[in-house]
Formats: C-alpha cells, structure tokens, sequence
C-alpha cells in the first residue's frame, strides 16, 4: 500500500508557494536537481505530481519465451495483452523445433489485429516487434473518428446485406469487424499508456485523466455495436428468403438505429451538454 505523506506549504519570496517531497521518493524515481516534474489539477480539487518522462526515449520491453508446443493463437492473446498493457518492443524467442507455419500464424496475426506494431528485426532464433506508433500523429479525436466511421458503414451494409441478401455485402461487414477490433485495441492500449503518464494527456489531445475512463466507456460500447452488426450479417448468410410483410418493419428499425447512431456521433463531436440533451430526446 502506497504511504500517504504530509507536507506544509511554504511561502517564499512572497509569491511563491513550495512543497517538499520526501527524500525517499526522490530516489526510488531518479529525480535529480533540475529536473521538470508535472503538476495537474484534478476535477476532485486533487493534485497529481509525475516526472516527465521523454516519449521518444523510454520503451517498455518485454521477451516472451516460446516452446515448441506452444500454440500460435496463445502466443498471440498474450502479444495482445502486453500491447494493451504499452508495451512498445515484444521479443520473442523460439526453439529451433517451434514450427514455420506458426511462426508466420503469428506474424499474420499481428500484422491483421495490431496497429502500427512491426516486426523490426528477425533470426531463426527469434522475432522483435515494435509499435511505431506516434501519439501525437494519432490524437483521440482521430482514432475515434475512424473507428465510428467503420462501424457506421457496417450499419447501412449489414442493412442491406439482410434485406437483399447480398452475400458480398455480408462478408464485406464481416470483414470490417477486424478493422474494428483493430482500433478497438490501439484506443485502450493509448487510454492506458495515458492513465500511466500525464504527458501522454496531452499528446493524444484529452484534457484530464477522467477523459480516459469515459472514452474507454464509449469505445467499449462501439465495439459492441459492431460484434451485433457482424451477427446480422453472418446471420444473413443463413436466410434463403425473407416475409415481404417484415421487411418494412426492418427497414423501420434500421433507419431509426442509424439516425440514433448519427446523433452519438454528433454528441461525441460537439460535447456540449446542452445539445447532447436536445438530440437524446
């Protein structure tokens, strides 16, 4: 359990206000004379004290040991769990028994479901992945809006994949359902890193950490959006004919989901509590 200490705020100079911290901390974190710290001011009248630390220099690594009986599809959830977890380098190391072809499964795998992690260096004996991803290149606004814009094209398709029984319109929303979870992932794995450090606050254009928890509620709920769009249209591969008589009433339903959808976006973009409430009504 982390040690609550208490300190007295020290006028001097007759403006400026200072708070000591202990020795201790000091140390165990490597703050040294000079050194910039980050203050922030929370909604709950708290403060948050971090030291800076430099995006571009500090890389989390981590070297995940694989046998020969290993199977692919583990290795690759746990990949993914240390890449939700901001891990910027992933080393894995194979025995020289560990089969080609789940060899390149994982690749693949990494290459169709985690943005912007590359494989940057490889030798029989193992496989190094970095994410070159740059916070500031992909903001949360960004992110957000290509994920919404995919889930919106998956609503309008699975549509008509249903009510046609477009078969290349179904597995085209199917399909889609990757792109989501794509972004999905790199959205917590960016929430996460910025729980972790105040800087990366800023960099992904959110203004407090309490931002992270909302956008880690709405993204988790889009994600859902598109498992049920992806149902409809596998469940319309299955239906050979459709009642004439429940088709308007499909299409009824489908028109009132994609204005609602329209509206969330729209309040997502705005985020002005006045006109989120007059769209929600």
């Amino acid at each position: 359990m982390t040690k609550i200490e208490k300190r007295k705020v020290q006028l001097t100079g007759g403006s400026t206000y200072i708070v000591s911290l202990p020795v201790n901390w000091i140390r165990d974190l490597g703050i040294q004379q000079g050194d910039e710290l980050f203050i922030s001011r929370q909604q709950d009248r708290s403060l948050i004290i971090a030291p800076k630390i430099k995006l571009k220099d500090k890389l989390y690594s981590t070297t995940i040991k694989i046998g020969d009986k290993d199977k692919s599809a583990d290795i690759f959830r746990l990949m993914v769990s240390y890449y939700l977890a901001g891990y910027d380098i992933l080393i894995l190391t194979f025995k020289k028994e560990y089969a080609a072809e789940d060899r390149k499964c994982i690749k693949e795998s990494v290459r169709e479901r985690l943005i912007a992690l590359e494989v940057v260096e490889e030798s029989s004996e193992r496989v190094m992945f970095q994410s070159l991803l740059n916070y500031k290149q992909f903001p949360m606004d960004r992110a957000m809006s290509n994920i919404l814009r995919i889930v919106q094209s998956m609503q309008k398709d699975s549509n008509r994949a249903l009510l046609e029984l477009d078969r290349n319109t179904a597995n085209e929303v199917i399909q889609r359902d990757t792109e989501v979870d794509r972004f999905y992932l790199l959205i917590v794995r960016q929430l996460k890193n910025a729980l972790r450090n105040p800087e990366i606050i800023k960099e992904l254009g959110l203004s407090n950490a309490a931002e992270c928890l909302g956008y880690r509620i709405v993204v988790k709920n889009i994600e859902r959006i598109a498992d049920h769009l992806e149902k409809i249209a596998e469940n319309s591969l299955k239906i050979t004919q459709i009642n004439p008589e429940i088709i308007e009433k499909i299409r009824t339903i489908y028109e009132c989901n994609e204005t609602m959808f329209e509206n969330i976006i729209e309040c997502l973009n705005i985020k002005d509590i006045k006109l989120v409430n007059i769209k929600l009504v």
